[in-house]
């Protein structure tokens, strides 16, 4: 009786189990997205584009340090006629490459700030399609020293080479830092570089963008359980072109919850080569609604097909969308690019003295840009410079 019992209570769980599984999985169909429509902002006061450099720099004391680094790297803004957004990014952790059991975090494609909380998405491996995401208590790491120079500095890639090399004795100290950080399970991310933080909600959304075809699917995480808890599966037809969107993989969220996508055109009838089309949406329950920005940036801050886009974020205390490349990054008033007014006076433009490839540009509550660079994989922040633009 006993056993039945059991066996009862197992096929219960499986029942639940099942029915929670099918519901997080949400098929919204056809998204007629609004086209007020569009004109474009020639950006003739723009620096020259950025493009691609025939091999990315590395941190200066990566190599020599093996990867053991102790003091900050610091990026400053370029001198050079258009920029007029001026910055200064210093590294605020050194993260790790590899991870228990040799586990590989150097494939990272994106990050998010949530409180005191730095998300990292990680691809198991280039162009894989699968990954994971790694959660750093900031507020630990601060108060163990690891945003300062030093040899506090080095602590994170410290343990994670005595994990590789099979020592998991660690130092009361580093033990402390270990704790702080936590790695998802692997899932299907696709390209992996749209990791987002929905301040609204306060859940993670990414894309999966496993392909470039109409059908889109964007993923719902839990910031503790760092892992999907919900997908939505759905095409977004644009009502002014007469057409599907495509090429999504870049996304952010503003401070009331709309999500924003950037895409990329080659030169058609209407548009010049690289122009950027921005969509905004929302996403409430089970339905999601989408808009086309009737104002089109007629390029990147990177040359089109020979420097790669590699995100956007919204700055939530200034209401500013920015669009990175290797490099460089634009910005723009979201209140301007939506209802039609955005002139190329308004936009902001940094260059930044270093050939490292960017993968990501995120801000905190604050206003504080937090930019995340390759070779090594480190994150540096800076405040955000807008309290208004001269071009």
């Amino acid at each position: 009786m006993r056993k039945k019992t059991i066996l009862i209570l197992l096929i219960t769980i499986c029942i639940a189990f099942a029915m929670i599984s099918s519901a997080s999985a949400v098929d919204v169909g056809k998204v007629n997205v609004k086209s007020f429509g569009s004109y474009t902002v020639n950006l003739t006061n723009a620096p020259d584009a950025v493009k691609k450099p025939t091999s990315y720099g590395r941190s200066v004391k990566f190599v020599s340090s093996k990867s053991q680094e102790t003091v900050k790297n610091t990026y400053n803004t370029r001198n050079l006629k258009g920029v007029n957004a001026r910055y200064t990014f210093k590294t605020t952790y050194f993260l790790p490459s590899v991870w228990k059991k040799g586990k590989s975090l150097g494939t990272v494609e994106s990050s998010a700030i949530k409180g005191n909380y730095l998300y990292t998405l990680v691809l198991v491996k280039h162009n894989s399609n699968k990954g994971f995401i790694v959660r750093y208590n900031m507020k630990i790491l601060n108060k163990e020293g690891l945003n300062k120079s030093g040899d506090s500095a080095k602590n994170l890639r410290r343990i994670g080479m005595l994990y590789k090399n099979g020592n998991t004795k660690l130092s009361a100290k580093l033990t402390r830092i270990a704790k702080a950080v936590k790695v998802g399970p692997t899932f299907t991310t696709g390209h992996g570089q749209s990791l987002s933080l929905n301040p609204k909600d306060g859940n993670l959304y990414m894309w999966q963008d496993t392909g470039s075809s109409d059908n889109l699917k964007i993923l719902k995480i839990d910031p503790n359980k760092i892992k999907p808890v919900k997908s939505y599966s759905f095409k977004m037809w644009n009502t002014g072109s007469n057409s599907y969107v495509r090429g999504v993989h870049d996304l952010a969220f503003d401070k009331d919850g709309n999500f924003y996508v950037e895409i990329v055109y080659g030169a058609s009838k209407n548009l010049p080569t690289g122009a950027i089309k921005i969509y905004q949406g929302t996403i409430t329950g089970n339905k999601i609604t989408g808009k086309q920005a009737p104002s089109v940036i007629s390029r990147g801050p990177g040359a089109y097909k020979k420097s790669v886009g590699q995100g956007i974020g919204i700055n939530p205390v200034t209401n500013r969308l920015f669009i990175l490349t290797d490099g460089a990054f634009y910005s723009m008033p979201i209140n301007k690019l939506m209802d039609g007014t955005l002139t190329k006076e308004d936009m902001g433009y940094t260059i930044l003295g270093t050939v490292r490839e960017f993968e990501s540009i995120t801000f905190d509550s604050k206003g504080t840009a937090y930019l995340f660079v390759l070779r090594g994989s480190e994150i540096l922040q800076s405040k955000d410079p807008y309290v208004g633009i001269t071009s």
